[in-house]
């Protein structure tokens, strides 16, 4: 009984330390996101606030205020016509969201209107000439799928090629760009608790293999040496299936 409080005291206070530490890191990144800021440095203040929220733990403010931050930035670059700014904010304001995902989303709201607006600027921003039906190397040359701006000489480009004008229309870019960034590969939940059960057996048959299946003399204690084992096997199994499947 005692060993076993003491293990879970262990635990706790590693989970209390872990927790601090990320908790001032994201609060540390949020400080200087805000500093820079206020020195009207905002390309650097969205990275910095983009560290603050990818430190994520259950409560934490910085966290969340630098996602705010984030979306404040993106939405004042928008109004101000600086849809290159704009771009980049949305888009690591969606990469911390997705970096924050665990057996849940805690910003998956979040993460769908930066991808409306992602979709949005990457199609006002890419070329002309580009053909949202086409696949292959050649339809998007110099454009990624999640919307990253295409080169300066795209006009010319367009211009260069019979009917320059946008193939599609701008509704069919846009479509393009959210279909790509709806596809997030993300894990599957169920799957995932799976494998974490079956990683917790795993371990904990082992320890439990070596504190009770072997007695005083080191000598096997059968059915204890069975059981635990058994115990050991479905774990490495369950963990196994779980992520082949998750």
């Amino acid at each position: 009984m005692r060993t076993g409080l003491r293990a879970l005291a262990v635990v706790v206070i590693g989970l209390v330390i872990v927790t601090a530490r990320v908790l001032w890191s994201s609060h540390v990144e949020w400080r200087e996101g805000e500093a820079l800021l206020a020195r009207g440095e905002s390309a650097r203040a969205v990275d910095r606030f983009g560290r603050a929220a990818r430190l994520y733990a259950p409560g934490n403010p910085w966290s969340s205020r630098a996602l705010d931050r984030i979306e404040e930035i993106a939405q004042r670059a928008e109004a101000a016509k600086d849809e290159e700014a704009a771009l980049s904010a949305w888009r690591e304001l969606r990469a911390a969201a997705l970096a924050t995902r665990a057996i849940y989303a805690p910003n998956a709201a979040r993460r769908l209107v930066a991808d409306e607006h992602i979709a949005a600027l990457a199609a006002a921003l890419e070329s002309p000439a580009v053909d949202p039906g086409a696949n292959g190397p050649t339809a998007r040359a110099g454009s990624e799928a999640v919307g990253h701006p295409t080169a300066k000489n795209d006009n010319e480009a367009a211009q260069s090629r019979p009917g320059a004008a946008r193939l599609g229309g701008l509704a069919a870019q846009r479509r393009w760009h959210a279909e790509r960034l709806a596809r997030t590969d993300e894990p599957n939940v169920a799957w995932s608790v799976v494998a974490l059960l079956g990683f917790a057996l795993w371990v904990g048959a082992a320890v439990g293999f070596l504190l009770r299946a072997i007695d005083e003399r080191d000598r096997l204690r059968r059915s204890s040496a069975i059981a635990w084992a058994l115990g050991f096997l479905a774990g490495v199994a369950l963990f196994a299936l779980g992520l082949g499947r998750a």
